[in-house]
């Protein structure tokens, strides 16, 4: 049995260590029939761009052809026509990740890179097809500290196809990384300029080039980097061309379950890592299915691959529009909105992108067969359940500061400890929820829309009417809050042992939260909340508090909600499923007070009862 190989991107070891490799290598037949010069692919992480440029590295590298041809036997590519291109070209091969965090560090960093090139192919020196002149410049740059970017890629390039008498095949993985980096780090125009002047010789005025790829997850802008590059092809998610290369389609992930003796779990494996759609295929993401061959469970692996800064920034700049919306998405529903193929980066990000930002970055997928483009709404939506936990976390740390006390509430839950449960739910309101902010977004937003709304309607429309109206919207976007933390909280549970359900309609409507258990002996909970309204945020917040019926109404609120659980007989999903032993709890809301009412029930007879 092949081991299987986890985080490694190198497609000669994977072969030689006779690791799983899922066969790509009709790639490269794609790439040589697109006449496109320069092509650059956009994909989310962990999608297999790396491995796949390693590939074309090892197929197309003059260096070590001999070698590098074993490589590829028993592979679909040695039965292609274009075999006969396999170890033909020199190879430029640039990772641009982790330049550094300051201009001074990325021109450093990419002057080093050069100059290893430089060292790299120093046998050039050896060619009499060099005259004695191209051979000083040659020696000058690779003994240069400081480097002309522009001259020292032009001299490299025709120093090595004049050496080896082909083009030159440019390959560049992770190119966005340094741009999202400076403009991290505020020095985003100088970057344009230093990157501009490298790939513009590199990519558009290298009469040497044989062709480039270049990967990355999001293009940056037509007035950044690539404006000039004329020569450009883009092949990203909504593109037909090339979808089937990136990520494992479902006959592949079968194949590789089989093979493992994992196939009867096919639907679990899909409802996890399933549900991304590239041009007109749904694929599954080969980082969390590798791992899954290696591992054997059913978990999130792609959380906290990665940190996402410019989604994380404008998170920051959420308003109630945005939770709704994002309530929705946690919900599992879709959301319609238009997709922009590039971000401007060379100008503050607008939050309107951050939808664009999550599809490309691999946070949503799309809903229908609808084809996408720039100023087309589509319907958008989390891909399944691993992206569910990553979606969630993501909005745990930036809305909620990073609370680990999301834990804490899961693990009171689960241990049924609803006195603990309030206090920590009770601590992670006074010192984590930054209510009052949301409140005042919210009411900057409702202003906007009320103002709307007035404006259109009659001067002598009904008041009273407008003012029940203002208080139910208000209260709406209370819930949204309040529902998102739960999200939250319930993403929690999001493992193999339990499943979660947002809005689910259940007995007699539709519960707010249910933590579903796959053994039918573990605890399930359910969970319905109210909110007041009335929230001044203009008032002195203990004035508020000081109310003396605040409790008491907190109080009947909770009991409210807990009726009404039993009322429309909620319990009633998880009695399909025969758990015996559920909670079912009412929680009640005002600013950032609470209150709580429980009920422990055990099954019998078919029905729920209270524990005695």
């Amino acid at each position: 049995m092949q081991e299987v190989a986890v985080g490694t991107d190198d497609f000669k070891y994977l072969i030689e260590e006779d690791c799983l490799f899922v066969d790509k290598s009709l790639f490269i037949e794609k790439v040589l029939k697109d006449k496109k010069q320069v092509k650059l692919f956009l994909r989310p992480r962990r999608f297999g761009k790396s491995l796949n440029l390693s590939m074309l590295k090892y197929f197309f590298n003059i260096e070590g052809a001999t070698e590098n041809k074993e490589l590829f036997k028993g592979l679909k590519i040695e039965n292609s026509p274009y075999f006969s291109e396999m170890g033909k070209y020199p190879v430029i091969y640039l990772n641009m990740k982790d330049l550094g965090n300051t201009y001074e560090k990325l021109e450093r960093n990419l002057n080093n890179k050069i100059h290893r090139l430089f060292v790299n192919f120093n046998k050039v020196l050896e060619s009499d097809l060099l005259s004695i002149d191209e051979k000083k410049d040659y020696i000058k740059i690779k003994d240069s500290d400081a480097i002309d970017i522009p001259l020292a890629v032009d001299i490299l390039c025709s120093s090595i196809s004049k050496f080896y008498g082909q083009q030159v095949v440019v390959l560049i993985d992770e190119y966005d990384a340094p741009l999202v980096k400076a403009y991290k780090h505020g020095y985003y125009n100088e970057a344009v300029e230093l990157l501009s002047q490298f790939y513009g010789t590199l990519l558009k005025s290298n009469t040497y080039l044989q062709f480039a790829v270049i990967v990355g997850i999001v293009r940056y802008s037509k007035t950044s980097i690539y404006s000039s590059l004329n020569n450009l092809k883009e092949y990203n998610i909504l593109t037909k061309s090339f979808d089937e290369f990136f990520g494992f389609t479902e006959d592949e992930v079968q194949y590789v379950l089989k093979k493992y003796n994992l196939d009867s779990n096919l639907d679990s494996v899909r409802n996890f890592y399933d549900g991304y759609k590239f041009g007109d295929i749904h694929v599954y993401n080969p980082w969390s299915i590798t791992n899954y061959l290696c591992d054997k469970e059913l978990i999130s692996y792609w959380v906290g691959t990665s940190k996402n800064f410019l989604l994380e920034d404008l998170l920051k700049l959420a308003d109630e529009s945005i939770f709704n919306k994002l309530k929705i998405l946690l919900n599992g529903g879709f959301i319609q909105k238009s997709i922009n193929l590039t971000s401007a980066l060379d100008k503050k990000l607008n939050i309107n992108e951050i939808w664009s930002l999550l599809f490309f970055a691999g946070y949503l997928t799309i809903d229908d067969s609808k084809d996408a483009n720039n100023n087309t709404e589509t319907k958008l939506k989390i891909p399944n359940k691993e992206v569910f936990t990553d979606f969630a976390r993501i909005i745990t740390d930036v809305i909620f500061d990073g609370s680990s006390i999301f834990e804490d509430l899961r693990n009171d839950i689960l241990a049924n400890d609803f006195e603990k449960f309030y206090k920590d739910f009770s601590i992670f309101f006074e010192q984590k929820v930054s209510f009052l902010n949301f409140v005042s977004k919210t009411r900057k937003t409702k202003n906007k829309e009320d103002s709307a709304q007035n404006n259109s309607e009659s001067k002598e429309g009904d008041t009273d009417n407008k003012s029940q109206h203002s208080s139910d919207k208000t209260l709406s976007q209370l819930e949204t809050f309040y529902h998102l933390i739960m999200i939250c909280l319930g993403s929690t549970f999001s493992t193999k042992y339990y499943v979660v359900h947002s809005e689910l309609e259940c007995g007699y409507g539709r519960c707010d939260l249910l933590i579903q258990p796959l053994n039918q002996n573990d605890r399930g909970f359910i969970f319905e909340f109210k909110c007041f309204s009335k929230y001044n945020i203009d008032d002195n917040e203990n004035d508020e508090y000081k109310k003396k019926d605040l409790n008491d109404k907190l109080e009947s609120k909770a009991q409210d909600a807990l009726e009404q659980i039993e009322d429309r007989k909620y319990y009633s999903y998880l009695e399909q499923f025969n758990i015996k032993h559920i909670t079912i709890v009412g929680l009640a809301f005002c600013g950032k007070r609470l209150a709580y009412k429980k009920k422990d029930l055990v099954l019998e007879n078919r029905d729920y009862v209270e524990t005695k």
